[in-house]
């Protein structure tokens, strides 16, 4: 077991500075909030065509992660279909309308289980509709190894849409800030080498 601090121990910190930069209008702008060993950056990213532009909310954290765990979930859309088409496995982890509705995929079909065994994410994932959560490799601002040359990885939150309500970004936070602390407890991550 880690003596790694875990991000339950921050994140009360970590929200009361996101949610005061953030006050009453979300602009898009990156926030980016360090409190002890940990960093959360929130902004917006644009998707778009020439028909038509989207705008996406995300909230993204690095971590080291020992077991080199992935997973990424998202919502059952148009296109999931081709996906499975291109072996793109679909894991059901027995709760029928997260497995009806979502696409869950891991490197570890029983670690992503006993991940999502905790009823408050699973909840979380179906109150955020058009969403994905994914721990992959980081290659953002992140993306630089430690002196012993180990390398973060991220737990990345998208949101289809400017999420400026304030009762939206709080159901955000706390879906994300409970992913992160499941990684911790369940020691699939650390916030520095262990």
């Amino acid at each position: 077991m880690s003596t790694y601090p875990t991000f339950a121990a921050h994140q009360e910190a970590i929200w009361t500075q996101l949610s005061a930069r953030l006050g009453d209008s979300w602009d898009g702008t990156k926030v980016r909030i360090d409190d002890g060993p940990w960093s959360l950056v929130m902004d917006s990213y644009n998707i778009s065509s020439d028909d038509w532009k989207a705008g996406h909310t995300r909230m993204s954290a690095p971590y080291l992660n020992p077991e080199g765990f992935r997973f990424n979930i998202y919502e059952k859309g148009a296109f999931s279909w081709l996906g499975k088409l291109l072996g793109a496995q679909d894991i059901k982890v027995g709760d029928a309308p997260l497995d009806d509705a979502w696409v869950i995929q891991s490197n570890s079909p029983a670690k992503i289980r006993v991940f999502l065994e905790d009823q408050p994410i699973r909840d979380g994932i179906m109150a955020m509709p058009e969403c994905e959560l994914r721990l992959h490799d980081d290659e953002g601002e992140f993306d630089h190894p430690t002196e012993e040359g180990a390398r973060f990885d991220e737990l990345l939150f998208s949101c289809a849409g400017l999420l400026a309500d304030p009762e939206q970004l709080a159901r955000a936070y706390a879906l994300f800030a409970r992913a992160l602390n499941r990684l911790c407890t369940l020691g699939s991550a650390y916030t520095d080498a262990p």
